[in-house]
């Protein structure tokens, strides 16, 4: 997704303080090159994901999946909010963990964060009357040393993946406030509503919005897996979407029932998705920017 107003990209970029860490596993594929990016094979669904229960690996509870903050400019999913602690809701705690800080069981429908339970009470806090709307050096430093991993805005080295401009801090979005956000194209035709949110779940990207279109109260509705690189956001309105396409392209475009979702890993589908809406998926965007 990409930014319409530039004025949001001014801040000043942040600075990381450099820390000798071993890299997991996590933080390899998190960090790969250009040359090592393959493509993924295997998809969560972000409305799946904030139902997930979260333990340790002694299996002791941790709390379950609030949200999920995306950094939009990146295509990933940039912190997992946990919430814990409580009773149906209320008194409960919400921390954050980067996305290579967590393991999948997806057959259990469970997140494995490694971390002891009597170290929740130290982990980076989120304020849920406040959202956040961006990961600054602070917070970022935070969540680095607590977890210690390296997460993708930093380089394997430790140091923030910064070029010669300036860069701002890292832009968040909700992942329950994407979902649901009303689409339009540059004629401000209503083109539908984003369902979902299609994630490589070993790495974090976000690949495709999933947008409904057409249908009468649902009836005959028709879902389409859109590249998350040709949607702009509208800074002005969190819960719009801009599509560059035409209302009457989007009607042609390749697109699955509601209940039949597409093998996302299919080579062949992959290429006829980006092709037609002239998007290039991110390994091939990486391997373009590295020659």
């Amino acid at each position: 997704m990409r930014i319409r107003s530039l004025s949001l990209l001014m801040m000043p970029f942040f600075a990381l303080v450099a820390q000798a860490q071993t890299n997991s596993p996590a933080d390899e594929r998190t960090n790969a090159t250009p040359s090592q990016m393959a493509r993924p094979k295997v998809f969560c669904k972000a409305s799946e994901l904030i139902k997930y229960d979260v333990e340790n690996e002694q299996g002791e509870d941790l709390g379950d999946v609030k949200d999920l903050l995306v950094d939009p400019v990146e295509e990933r999913i940039a912190l997992v909010v946990i919430s814990y602690g409580g009773v149906l809701g209320m008194g409960d705690k919400l921390y954050a963990a980067p996305w290579n800080a967590i393991s999948f069981r997806p057959n259990d429908k469970k997140i494995i964060l490694k971390i002891d339970k009597e170290r929740i009470k130290k982990a980076p806090v989120v304020n849920g009357d406040l959202w956040p709307e961006s990961l600054d050096d602070r917070w970022a430093s935070e969540m680095t040393t607590f977890y210690a991993i390296t997460p993708y805005w930093k380089d394997k080295a430790g140091d923030a993946t910064v070029s010669a401009a300036p860069k701002p801090d890292i832009m968040l979005r909700r992942a329950s406030v994407i979902l649901d956000a009303k689409v339009e194209n540059d004629a401000n035709e209503n083109l539908g509503e984003v369902e979902d949110l299609a994630i490589a779940s070993e790495e974090g990207r976000v690949l495709y919005a999933v947008l409904s279109f057409g249908g009468i109260l649902g009836l005959g509705e028709k879902y389409f897996a859109i590249p998350t690189a040709a949607f702009d956001l509208k800074p002005t309105d969190l819960r719009k979407l801009v599509l560059h396409v035409d209302k009457e392209k989007l009607k042609k475009a390749p697109g699955f029932d509601k209940d039949a979702w597409p093998n996302m890993a299919d080579d062949r589908w992959v290429t006829e998705v980006h092709t037609y809406y002239n998007q290039k998926p991110f390994w091939d965007r990486a391997k373009t920017r590295s020659q």
